[in-house]
């Protein structure tokens, strides 16, 4: 009796492991939002040749959505791995100053561990609790001690194509913290001021006729490459911080008047390698793809996880109705069966997974035939609270 129920909290554990440390396939957004399906266009198609120069047919934003991150928690554990150890992240690295790394013509295995092997002596960009300043001296720390000023003042009121606008109202004084948690969470050079960020943003929504931004994606565009940090990655499916998805920057240029003429695309592509922009892809591949399709590739590169917050996920409205349940056609001359109620219970808290509804079975069953399937439960219940 011992070494079954042994047998059976082993097969439970391990069917719960396999549960929780397996990378999703595909952002949450595509099924979950309206038009969710519409966000992620294809990209062109192209191999990549790792020489990170002119020639470079490109493609690193394809590699950056198919990584894997099951299989790099397998290989490298807890805490030791970041969206920086895929593959596709590699024309970055190469050409980026902060975190410049040489991995030309490299395999994947000798691109993961180049890449492990800086992170292991601390140096590493994405290494946030060796670049820390300090234990709790985090962003909003420092500017409320050297400004004298909350981090989060700029962004209580939000802006659209014309720029500020009173009418929007984003967040008080006392909850704007609370809107970017992030920022709390990575005391590193990867954080931006809200200040700046606000600024830059306000300035590129006026010039393109903007109405899209949200704070939520402000947040995310303030943090940078603090989103990266190898110490937000618990297992291939858990993070300490779960940041927004990907179609929340897609949708902000959706709503850019100006930039669906292409006309600001064509600036971007000519300024080149003055653009950290064009960092993600090599000229060649720049050149092949259509501003929408740019911009894909960017959100993919700038919120690679697919373990994220769907825009829907704070804007319940955008969440798409579920189609009603499919009826059993009536038989002729036959009656109906009764049906049971299939509506599951809402919850107003979106913090953990959604719970399938619970249906009653209709129909007759024996006292003898209860009273088996109640011990059983009893039993399966005693063994299984022996697991914990």
């Amino acid at each position: 009796m011992k070494f079954a129920i042994f047998a059976l909290c082993v097969g439970i554990t391990g069917l719960r492991a396999v549960a929780a440390d397996t990378y999703p396939s595909k952002y949450p957004f595509i099924d979950s939002d309206i038009d969710g399906d519409k966000m992620m266009i294809s990209l062109p198609a192209s191999t990549p040749s790792y020489t990170y120069d002119a020639d470079d047919p490109g493609g690193y934003a394809s590699l950056m959505d198919s990584c894997d991150y099951t299989k790099l928690y397998e290989k490298l554990g807890s805490k030791k791995f970041s969206p920086a150890h895929c593959r596709g992240w590699s024309y970055h690295l190469f050409h980026f100053k902060p975190y410049k790394t040489d991995t030309v013509k490299m395999t994947d295995d000798q691109y993961i561990e180049a890449v492990n092997g800086m992170s292991a002596r601390g140096k590493f960009h994405f290494n946030c609790s060796y670049n820390a300043f300090s234990k709790n001296r985090t962003y909003d720390v420092l500017i409320k001690d050297f400004f004298n000023i909350s981090y989060y003042t700029p962004w209580m009121t939000g802006f659209d194509e014309n720029g500020k606008n009173d009418k929007i109202k984003w967040c008080s004084d006392m909850t704007c913290g609370g809107s970017c948690p992030v920022h709390k969470m990575h005391p590193i050079g990867g954080v931006a001021q809200p200040a700046s960020t606000y600024s830059s943003y306000e300035k590129y929504a006026t010039s393109n006729k903007c109405s899209g931004m949200t704070k939520e994606l402000l947040c995310g565009e303030s943090v940078h490459s603090s989103r990266k940090c190898m110490e937000n990655f618990i297992s291939a499916s858990k993070r300490k911080h779960v940041d927004i998805c990907p179609d929340f920057i897609y949708r902000f240029h959706l709503s850019c008047k100006l930039l669906v003429t292409g006309n600001i695309w064509e600036s971007e592509k000519a300024s080149g390698d003055k653009d950290k922009a064009a960092y993600y892809e090599p000229p060649k591949y720049m050149d092949a793809m259509s501003a929408r399709q740019y911009y894909v590739a960017q959100g993919i590169f700038k919120y690679p996880d697919k373990v994220c917050k769907p825009y829907s996920y704070f804007y319940p409205s955008m969440k798409k109705t579920p189609a009603p349940a499919p009826t059993n056609p009536s038989t002729p001359n036959t009656p109906s069966t009764p049906k049971t109620s299939t509506t599951p219970k809402t919850s107003t808290t979106p913090s953990g997974p959604a719970k399938g509804p619970t249906s009653t079975v209709t129909g007759t069953t024996t006292s003898a035939g209860a009273s088996l399937l109640g011990w059983g439960a009893l039993i399966l219940a005693l063994m299984l609270s022996s697991c914990h």
